[in-house]
């Protein structure tokens, strides 16, 4: 992935796993999203993004180019527990027996170093 392109810099690759992905379903729950208060202020409509934090804070943006901004949390108004989120999932997630014969199809125009990977996808 890293090498799909060189200029004007290769991608920043993460790899992810199921231990990256969290339930906030318990942590927070606001009523509102409103980056605003009053009259005039930003409202939802205006959010072009919304980010989770690990923390389990919620930040939003107006702009693509401008800095993450706190929702701005009522007293009241929400329910926010200071507990880290939970693992979403306890194991990797199983894919459909179709899905998995589709990629070991694929294999042969896969760099070798990865067919194990592939070899051991969890399946139906």
């Amino acid at each position: 992935m890293e090498e799909a392109r060189k200029k004007p810099k290769p991608y920043e690759v993460q790899y992810l796993d199921h231990a990256f992905f969290k339930d906030f379903s318990t942590t927070c729950t606001l009523k509102s999203i409103r980056p605003g208060v009053k009259p005039g202020d930003p409202v939802v409509v205006d959010i072009k993004a919304l980010r989770y934090e690990p923390e389990g804070g919620l930040l939003y943006n107006l702009c693509f180019s401008s800095k993450w901004k706190a929702i701005p949390m009522k007293q009241g108004k929400s329910t926010h527990t200071k507990n880290a989120p939970s693992p979403l999932h306890s194991a990797r997630l199983p894919i459909a027996a179709s899905k998995y014969r589709h990629l070991q199809e694929l294999k042969p125009y896969i760099r070798a170093d990865f067919h194990a990977f592939y070899d051991a996808l969890p399946h139906d």
